[in-house]
């Protein structure tokens, strides 16, 4: 705040407006702490605010880079505030709850959060963190590039919740409420609905991009082993049989995901597969609050059987190819590991 002439005050909600003679006004976002603050609370090691409700409101902030003028807007999610007599030496760990104790997420002080997330900073006096709403993600794998799709977790839904600080073998709980925004013509059954879909589609995006690690582990083990018996009498039996099944597991992880993708821009020149396709219906289903259509449902249904059809073909390729492949390797007694003598370069 510049050093200005405040000629106004008013507590709104949560939040303090000041307005100033000739420089705009300001906002002190969530003053609830301060609502809260005590002697007890001043003197405690540690204190764990109770967060006030919050709006669930859709938005994302867009790039303001240097401009001058341009106010910024409070965090869009919970915010907890919490307070530490002096920093901690232990491990700093915040996890939202449903109202009957369901964990939803976890944080930690001690790992980075992921893009979009909050940290969890642990440091002497105040501290905030805020929930962006999002249950968990969708599984992914490393260099997966999709277009126009989504693999973050659903928003929670308008009701109580909790959030719990731990430090230690110290925890502390606090109950909060979150709000529907009351401009949105929406049911709680029908969010609630929306929840449930969103839930599935994201089930759905995991199973497909396991597949794709399953894949790949399988087809890296196959390499090792034909590596291993390179120059052995049965070499090429091993090699044959190596290659009929990578090549089987190829036709299903290209089902599944476009393996062509190197940037951002090649899914303009190659066709997008089944994950990218349920990812994309993520962002669809989640564009607006409101009941989900049964267009999106179908669509669902008929990418899902697809899906099933690649996921089937893998675990055939598991349950057969691969034991008979073991079998061939244990037959002709391949060592796990081969020690072979060093080439010889240079000298006389």
């Amino acid at each position: 705040l510049p050093v200005v002439p405040v000629r106004d005050m008013v507590v709104n909600d949560d939040d303090l407006v000041l307005a100033t003679h000739g420089r705009s006004f300001w906002i002190l976002d969530d003053v609830t702490p301060l609502r809260q603050l005590n002697d007890e609370i001043a003197r405690a090691d540690v204190h764990l605010f109770k967060p006030r409700d919050t709006w669930r409101i859709g938005g994302f902030e867009f790039f303001r880079g240097t401009i001058s003028g341009v106010g910024q807007n409070p965090p869009n999610g919970v915010m907890v505030h919490y307070y530490f007599k002096a920093e901690p030496d232990e491990e700093v760990k915040i996890a939202f709850l449903e109202a009957d104790g369901t964990l939803i997420r976890e944080f930690s002080s001690l790992s980075e959060g992921r893009r979009g997330e909050a940290e969890v900073r642990a440091q002497a006096g105040m501290n905030r963190f805020v929930w962006n709403l999002r249950y968990p993600d969708a599984h992914d794998f490393p260099g997966m590039i999709l277009w126009a799709g989504s693999t973050s977790g659903p928003r929670a839904v308008p009701g109580s919740y909790q959030v719990r600080l731990t430090v230690g073998d110290q925890s502390f709980t606090k109950a909060f409420e979150l709000v529907n925004d009351p401009r949105i013509a929406v049911t709680q059954a029908e969010l609630q609905e929306q929840f449930d879909f969103l839930i599935r589609i994201r089930d759905r995006v995991s199973e497909a991009n396991d597949a794709v690690k399953r894949i790949r582990e399988i087809r890296s083990q196959i390499d090792g082993v034909v590596e291993r018996v390179e120059g052995e009498s049965y070499a090429e039996e091993i090699t044959e049989r190596a290659t009929q099944i990578k090549q089987a597991l190829s036709e299903v992880e290209n089902e599944i995901y476009q393996t062509k993708n190197r940037s951002r821009q090649d899914p303009l020149n190659f066709p997008i597969r089944l994950n990218n396709k349920l990812a994309s219906l993520t962002g669809i289903v989640a564009s607006a609050d409101a009941k989900p259509t049964q267009g999106s449902y179908d669509v669902f249904e008929d990418l899902s059987g697809q899906l099933q059809v690649q996921l089937d073909r893998l675990a055939d390729i598991i349950a057969t190819d691969i034991p008979a492949f073991n079998s061939m390797i244990a037959e002709h007694q391949v060592p796990a590991v081969i020690v072979r003598e060093p080439e010889q370069e240079g000298g006389d």
